[in-house]
Formats: structure tokens, sequence, C-alpha cells
């Protein structure tokens, strides 16, 4: 019997297929009052701030199972804290790409609980 873990941010960085390292981290009280959308580009931006390093300088897919956050980089109006994260995502050079929960198997697993 598996259980969502909801009050986790987590990804994994990946290269060529393989797993290089994984992150998460238990939501502060804010995060759990977002909205999914908002809990998406949260966790993204954790992820980006850990692995910034490794990051900065190359071209990378993020790989999300939330099809919205395809639109989010062409919004006209954003909040304070929405400006930020897209202060923080124009330093990096990537493509979204949309997979299926499912199909992305490492970072499902990691979203459920035995």
């Amino acid at each position: 019997m598996y259980k969502l873990l909801q009050d986790r941010l987590g990804g994994v960085l990946m290269q060529e297929g393989q797993v290089i390292c994984y992150e998460s981290r238990k939501q502060n009280e804010n995060e759990k009052n977002y909205v999914t959308h908002d809990i998406e580009l949260a966790v993204i931006i954790h992820a980006l701030k850990m692995w910034r390093h490794y990051l900065l300088g190359k071209r990378f897919v993020l790989m999300r199972n939330h099809s919205g956050l395809r639109y989010f980089l062409n919004q006209p109006n954003l909040n304070a804290r929405k400006s930020r994260w897209l202060a923080t995502l124009s330093e990096f050079d990537f493509d979204i790409k949309y997979i299926n929960g499912k199909e992305n198997r490492v970072v499902y697993a990691l979203s459920r609980k035995v």
C-alpha cells in the first residue's frame, strides 16, 4: 500500500538516465497554503538552488509532471513571489518537458511511502 507524502518537496538530478543525486525537504507553513501550481514552482526553485553549481552555464531539460508550468514564463502579471522565482529561473538555460507522473519512475517512487 502506498501513501502520498503531501508535505514534501523533492527532485532528482539525472544525467544520461542515471541518478546523480536526490533532494527533498519538508514544506514550510506558508508553502502548505500554496496552490498546486505554486508548489510545483517551489520544488523547481528549491532544486535549482541546490544544484546551481551543476547547472549554471549548461543547457538542461526540466522534466515535470505538471503540464501547466510550460506557460509560467509567458505570464504577463506576476505577484512578488513569482517575480522572484522568474528572476531565479532566468539565470538558467533550460527547456521544460512534460512527462506523465507514472512514466517518471524515479520521482514517482520518491513521492510514495510504503
